[in-house]
């Protein structure tokens, strides 16, 4: 659907190549929109300038504002402006609190005013999460879309290294020249040089090739303050009226400290355009937009193609990874603990969705209340993660409009996955709700609760709009004694996805894979590119095939989990919706048994995929690994040290971690055997199995929920990973564990340790672990499984297929349980339950 516009522009290069992404993709922009110093009117003679000032702000580029109003004569588009108010008071990454930003609010309010029509903004954020939370949190409250698609665009495919952003300018037809430099090696040498042209840019390359900034992906673009922009001409569909030129006599160096330097503007003007290109046919500019698919999931979708598939077992391993016992650990109490909450049974049966949401916001609240003292300031910040069981998919709108209500004005909210699952839901509840939630008021201030939840359409991952993050991150040995540190591993809990497209936020077609798959190498005929095939398919609107859909859904769990530095997954659900009576257009015409084939190929092949090193001649892996040169934010990283997930503080590719992390892998001790602790990585890949319930949201295939994500697991601060997995015949179960054992470091200082009978000693060592344990039941023909109350005692949820296994009576009400009309293994074999649980304890180093 086409978006009406309002576009946020400071003058430099990224809001107007932000704009032009914007018009690429058929949304009309009605105006621009610009914040100026408080001080200067637009009125204002624009010569008279000699005390003007850059206010440096970290929010917005103030450099070069008088020039801002020509860009009305120069673009056509009406210009409003508004002044700069306040200062940064809310410094962090998410943004809740009143201070400049709330500038943007008014000016905003202003264009909406002029224009109802308006129901978008863009803005040019690259890497900065500082800035585009703003903008999303001004954009949610006054009911615009939020558009931002230079979102990480230079780490996406096609994207060989961050100057390429600069070529991608060029091809565009930008001229954009650097009016700020605020770096000791770029000096006032670079002002005026225009960054998209191939002289301009080679200038700017050499400049921080001396400074060794070239392969940072920030600094290389000025990310974090090194230079800013100003786009004198660009595309004629955007600069259609003239281009803004500036005498070399009106310009002039501005000298500030720290080897800052800047240009002021004495006098502008637009020259308009000559006669010559009047009737001129316009030539459309060529806006490079990313691949869909970065290499590992080309990959991943090549392998799903292929004839001849890989025959592995990805539901559980028979091989022991690991010679511990989780049997002698010292138990502890677990920081997270799932609730299970359903309507009130005093409910009248006639009740409307709404008021069973209603029902369970306030039992929420109330438990809350109960847990956490009066002067907690928002204790629905101790709710990690929710899982969503809805009867109907329809009812979800309803649902969504209360559930929001529990988590309004929190600024990063759980995470959160939605299913229905018809029938299968006991009768007379039509909504559950399965919480995971800290019940201990210091555990949940030692946990150092993070998140990510980006609201803004991009090129990235899909946006998540509404009460839920896309991820929500906590320390995994919160509350554990002698664990007060703000840093060590971390578990990561991640939305469940389905396959939007991310910069349309719809399902693919097969016209979409059709282009991707043109993209790929793939000839049409008569030599005929991916668009042009799409174009006159007569299948443009159907949906793209179910391999397609299941690789791009993974791809957005593995993208997100790069941004919060996962390495290492416990095991992952793939829910597929039922198919009652499948239609010609239905997206499968293959049975469960090979979806669930389909997904575990699927995440085999990610975690085995591998980027082309120097001499490797494999065609399915890239020179460039996308993951690699995921660029975190600069500002944060400088300046917010809570926010130390996102790296130290350098620009190289070591500073992310890989997922998988073949590295934090304990790899066996002594004890096992030469074999064992030389065994294949795929043996330590971890499960997934296939979960058929009734409906997804947006009637997609496919939705990915990863049970846990492990982060910050780093063997020089003595935390690794270990797998073990085994079969029980007797009881028909296959388990498999992730084992996370965080040791801390010998603080032997040569002091004297007194026992009370006068000899020396010294206290004993432990170290913190935390288990994840996953185990199925396998379907059995004819005959139910009987699930024990010791089985279902303090899990984190059980999937069950209800009608192939029985749940003690005791246990229904309390146990949070996702009610199934089937699951499945990796090898297309039916399970009859599975239950994940965690435990935390300890064991002597």
């Amino acid at each position: 659907m086409s978006l009406n516009v309002i576009a946020l522009v400071s003058g430099g290069k990224d809001s107007f190549f932000s704009l032009l992404h914007c018009m690429k993709h058929g949304h009309r922009v009605v105006a621009l929109a610009n914040l100026h110093p408080a001080g200067v009117e637009d009125e204002k003679d624009e010569n008279d300038n000699d005390e003007e000032e850059d206010l440096n702000s970290f929010m917005y580029q103030t450099v070069g504002h008088q020039v801002l109003p020509l860009y009305a004569a120069a673009t056509g588009l009406p210009v409003y402006r508004e002044p700069i108010l306040g200062l940064a008071v809310q410094s962090g990454r998410e943004y809740y609190l009143n201070d400049e930003t709330e500038s943007m609010t008014r000016l905003l309010r202003k264009v909406m005013a002029a224009h109802p029509e308006a129901n978008a903004v863009c803005a040019g954020a690259l890497l900065s999460t500082y800035q585009r939370t703003r903008v999303e949190s001004v954009a949610v409250r006054l009911g615009l879309v939020s558009l931002a698609y230079l979102w990480k665009y230079i780490t996406l495919p096609g994207r060989q290294g961050p100057l390429d952003y600069l070529g991608d300018l060029a091809a565009a037809g930008f001229d954009a020249r650097i009016i700020k430099v605020a770096s000791g090696g770029l000096d006032e040498a670079l002002l005026w040089t225009n960054v998209a042209d191939p002289a301009g840019r080679a200038r700017l390359e050499r400049a921080l090739q001396r400074l060794g900034l070239l392969d940072g992906a920030g600094s290389a673009l000025g990310e974090g303050g090194e230079y800013e922009t100003l786009v004198v001409d660009g595309p004629r569909c955007l600069f259609g009226a003239g281009s803004i030129s500036v005498a070399d006599a009106d310009r002039r160096v501005v000298h500030e400290g720290g080897g800052t330097a800047w240009l002021q503007i004495k006098k502008a003007e637009v020259v308009k355009r000559g006669t010559d290109d009047d009737g001129k046919e316009e030539k459309e500019p060529h806006v490079n937009q990313p691949r869909l698919f970065d290499a590992r999931f080309a990959a991943v979708l090549a392998a799903q193609r292929a004839e001849t598939k890989v025959d592995t077992d990805l539901s559980f391993q028979s091989l022991s990874l690991s010679d511990m016992t989780p049997a002698t650990l010292s138990s502890r109490p677990p920081p997270l603990t799932t609730w299970r909450v359903v309507p009130d049974t005093a409910l009248s049966s006639s009740a409307s969705i709404a008021e069973a949401t209603q029902s369970i916001v306030d039992q929420v609240r109330q438990r809350l209340s109960a847990t956490f003292s009066s002067t907690t300031a928002s204790p629905t910040h101790s709710v990690v993660r929710t899982l969503v069981v809805l009867r109907r998919m329809a009812d979800f709108p309803a649902f969504n409009a209360v559930y929001g209500t529990l988590f309004s004005g929190a600024p990063n909210p759980p995470s959160r996955v939605t299913i229905a699952c018809g029938e299968a839901l006991p009768a007379g509840v039509d909504v559950a709700v399965l919480l995971t939630v800290f019940e201990n008021a210091s555990t949940q201030k030692s946990a150092v609760r993070q998140g990510l939840h980006v609201q803004s359409r991009s090129y990235w991952a899909p946006a998540n709009i509404g009460p839920y993050s896309q991820a929500v991150s906590v320390l995994a040995n919160a509350g554990a004694e002698g664990t007060e540190s703000r840093s060590g591993p971390r578990v990561v809990s991640i939305a469940g996805q389905i396959p939007l497209v991310p910069a349309t936020m719809e399902l693919p077609t097969q016209a979409v894979e059709t282009v991707e798959a043109r993209e790929d190498g793939e000839d049409g005929e008569d030599g005929e590119d991916g668009k042009e095939v799409a174009e006159k398919s007569s299948s443009a609107t159907s949906p793209a095939s179910f391999a397609f859909q299941t690789t791009l859904a993974l791809q957005h769990l593995w993208r997100i989990g790069v941004d919060l530095d996962v390495q290492w997954w416990g095991s992952a659900v793939a829910y597929v919706p039922r198919e009652v009576s499948p239609s010609p257009l239905s997206l499968s015409s293959t049975t469960l048994s090979e979806k669930a084939q389909t997904v575990a190929e699927a995440w085999r092949t990610a975690h085995t995929w591998r980027p082309k090193g120097d001499g490797d001649d494999d065609d399915e892996a890239s020179g460039n690994d996308d993951e690699d040169n995921d660029g975190p934010d600069l500002w944060d990283r400088k300046f917010d040290a809570r926010y130390t997930m996102y790296g130290s503080g350098g620009d190289s590719a070591a500073d992310t971690p890989q997922l998988p992390d073949w590295s934090v892998l304990e790899r066996g001790t002594s004890a096992q055997s030469a074999s064992q602790n030389s065994f294949q990585k795929e043996k330590a890949i971890p499960p997934v199995f296939l979960a058929e319930v009734q409906e997804l949201p947006r009637s997609a295939p496919v939705e990915w929920h990863a049970q846990a994500g492990w982060s910050q697991v780093q063997a020089s601060q003595g935390s690794s990973i270990s797998c073990r997995s085994w079969s029980d015949d007797d009881a028909n179960t296959q388990s498999y564990q992730t084992i996370l054992t965080t040791t801390p470091p010998d603080d032997d200082d040569g002091d004297d340790y007194d026992s009370e009978d006068g000899t020396q000693d010294r206290p004993a060592r432990q170290s913190q672990v935390v288990i994840q344990t996953t185990t199925a039941w396998t379907y059995q023909e004819n005959k139910a499984i009987a699930l024990s109350r010791e089985a279902l005692a303090n899990v984190e949820v059980v999937y069950a297929d209800m009608s192939s296994c029985q749940i003690p009576d005791g246990s229904v009400a309390t146990t949070p349980i996702v009610p199934c009309t089937s699951l499945w293994n990796g090898r297309g074999q039916r399970f009859a339950a599975v239950v994940v649980r965690t435990e935390h304890g300890t064991k002597p180093v």
